[in-house]
């Protein structure tokens, strides 16, 4: 008895094994990738530099030979200067994809067919991407209408509430949900601020907050500088003038 266990479960575990094993080859096989791989390891080229591409479709880590591949390129989200086919007979395909005269980013977009089943792939290659300049220039009235939105929000108060959410504190640092008036009276922004609970006046401490890409103001949330918030996400205890409120309406003193 004790001999017929031994022998099922040892034909238990054999069948497990070849049944993954022909999963893992089942799904080798199947699978069906477009590789795309600039001349350059960096991919990135100087203007006016002649980039190339190799191009092979890969399956069970077998370069697939015989099979139709299309590919197309040109400038980033931009009609293809560059188009071609090839029946990838080699198993690989070299492409010249030109050059750049301006700073900017090449495409290479690729597709195939396996099995009646369309595969695609694309890749970017930059041409001096560290000289990219801005295309769009300011409008002429920009900088006037954003200077009278900051003095017309500079006049909004800030009207700060800032609770205590015990349940976030931890051993060294008190935790709070912040909310502070926005670019309208009745209209709020909110965050998170983390204090530590040992802190010296004369030093800033780091601070998480939220912070709505529309505010306006020295700091972004309509108030003077310094007053609860600092640039670069840095607070002051030193120059803290809002009112805290606790969910047990006691005072926090931080």
């Amino acid at each position: 008895m004790k001999k017929s266990r031994i022998l099922l479960l040892f034909s238990l575990i054999l069948l497990c094994y070849h049944t993954e094993s022909a999963a893992q080859r089942s799904n080798i096989k199947d699978y069906v990738r477009i590789e795309i791989t600039p001349d350059h390891d960096d991919w990135t080229y100087r203007t006016n530099e002649q980039a190339s591409f190799t191009i092979r479709v890969i399956r069970g880590n077998v370069a697939l030979k015989n099979i139709p591949l299309t590919y197309e390129i040109g400038p980033e989200k931009m009609p293809p200067v560059q188009t071609g086919k090839s029946r990838m007979e080699k198993g690989f395909l070299t492409v010249k994809a030109g050059t750049m005269k301006t700073p900017g980013f090449t495409t290479c977009l690729c597709r195939t067919e396996v099995d009646g089943i369309v595969y695609s792939n694309y890749v970017n290659i930059g041409f001096s991407p560290d000289k990219l300049e801005p295309t769009t220039t300011l409008p002429k009235d920009f900088t006037e209408f954003w200077e009278r939105a900051k003095a017309e929000t500079a006049l909004i108060p800030i009207a700060p509430l800032i609770t205590l959410l015990p349940e976030q504190c931890t051993p060294e640092t008190n935790v709070y949900h912040v909310r502070l008036q926005h670019y309208k009276k009745g209209t709020y922004l909110y965050g998170i601020l983390c204090i530590p609970k040992k802190w010296q006046v004369s030093r800033s401490f780091a601070c998480t907050r939220s912070r709505c890409k529309k505010a306006t103001g020295r700091n972004g949330i309509g108030g003077k500088r310094n007053d609860y918030f600092c640039d670069r996400y840095s607070w002051n205890p030193a120059n803290f003038t809002g009112r805290f409120v606790s969910q047990s309406k006691q005072r926090c003193t931080g």
